[in-house]
């Protein structure tokens, strides 16, 4: 009943469009139901009625007989037996107060009756007066029903109920709606709180690393140049390493000493060192069995060596790195740069000088 639907439009639109601006039609349908119940308590009180009055009529003839019964007796007081009438009237003076009582009680129960009967004839009124109000309904109802498919009034009212229905159940399921929005409303604005806190902390907790990061930066940059210093202490520690070796080579070539295949290795320090020890050993032996001094070899040794028999205990002293020996054998270059990047150190002091003349007296 709740989907069907009148054939040009709905009942609502033909009730604005034939009477506009009276009422709605729910409120049509339930003057119209009204109005028919009233009819039907009419009725019922109409039948009430009807029973009451049959109620006072059978009473007004009892007591009709009542009374010409008390006028028998007092006409037959003064008859045949007077204690039997005696009798007689004292019985009927019982009965009659007794009748009187009831009388009494009937005369009560008529103007209770009586009072009954105006509140429903009052109330009848009122219900007339209710009927002509709304029988502007009726009307309405049958110009409604012949614009739509119902043939009967209870159809017509059952489908407008319906519709009512489903109008409140409609209003129920947005009102639980409604609700459920407020709730995730509520529920988003506490979880947007939350995120905002969480941020906040994440936000202090990434303040407090990057602290900790710029300190550890601090402190990396200070070991990174510590790092820096010892490499470069390193590199001029390996600097003169290699200074004193090459300062050692040269003066083991310029002695005469051979590197190789043909002697010494050419890393082989100590034994250079050997040779050039023992070399100016035999050059001062010569010279002092000679008895012969030349100034420029002597020169040369004690240039070398710190002067005659102090080689063993005076450090040698080294030229300078910027001297190079006069002559070089080109057929050992290509092995002394060979030996050089094996070794790391400058490409000129591998070179080998041609063996000097004067320190062999020629």
């Amino acid at each position: 009943m709740c989907n069907r639907k009148p054939k040009d439009s709905t009942e609502e639109n033909v009730f604005e469009r034939l009477y506009p601006g009276k009422c709605s039609i729910f409120e049509l349908t339930d003057a119209l139901i009204e109005l028919r119940k009233k009819q039907r308590e009419e009725k019922d009180l109409e039948a009430i009625y009807e029973k009451r009055q049959e109620v006072l009529r059978t009473l007004e003839h009892y007591t009709e007989d009542l009374r010409k019964a008390i006028k028998n007796v007092k006409e037959q007081e003064f008859g045949f037996d007077i204690f039997l009438e005696e009798q007689k009237t004292e019985n009927a003076i019982e009965k009659a107060e007794l009748e009187k009582q009831e009388v009494l009680q009937m005369k009560e129960e008529l103007e209770r009756l009586k009072e009954e009967y105006a509140q429903q004839i009052h109330r009848k009124q009122e219900l007339d007066l209710e009927i002509q109000r709304h029988s502007v309904y009726s009307d309405i109802i049958a110009e409604v029903m012949k614009m739509t498919e119902f043939k009967e009034v209870e159809s017509l009212a059952l489908y407008l109920r319906n519709l009512l229905h489903c109008k409140n159940k409609f209003i129920g399921d947005l009102s639980v709606a409604q609700k459920k929005v407020l709730q995730q409303r509520k529920t988003l604005k506490k979880l947007e709180d939350e995120f905002q806190t969480m941020q906040l902390e994440k936000y202090e907790e990434r303040l407090q690393a990057q602290a900790e990061f710029d300190a550890a930066q601090v402190e990396a940059s200070k070991w990174v140049r510590e790092w820096n210093h010892i490499q470069n202490t390193a590199a001029k520690k390996t600097l003169f390493l290699g200074q004193i070796k090459i300062g050692i080579l040269t003066l083991y070539e310029m002695t005469g000493g051979m590197l190789e295949e043909e002697g010494v290795s050419i890393n082989d320090t100590e034994t250079q060192l050997e040779k050039i020890n023992r070399f100016i050993q035999d050059q001062e032996d010569l010279l002092r069995s000679a008895g012969e001094t030349d100034d420029s070899s002597y020169s040369l040794v004690h240039h070398s060596a710190g002067g005659p028999k102090k080689a063993s205990s005076n450090p040698v002293r080294l030229p300078p790195l910027t001297q190079r020996p006069p002559h070089t054998h080109h057929s050992k270059s290509t092995g002394s740069k060979q030996k050089s990047v094996e070794t790391g150190l400058p490409r000129h002091a591998h070179r080998r000088p041609s063996q000097c003349s004067r320190f062999h007296g020629k």
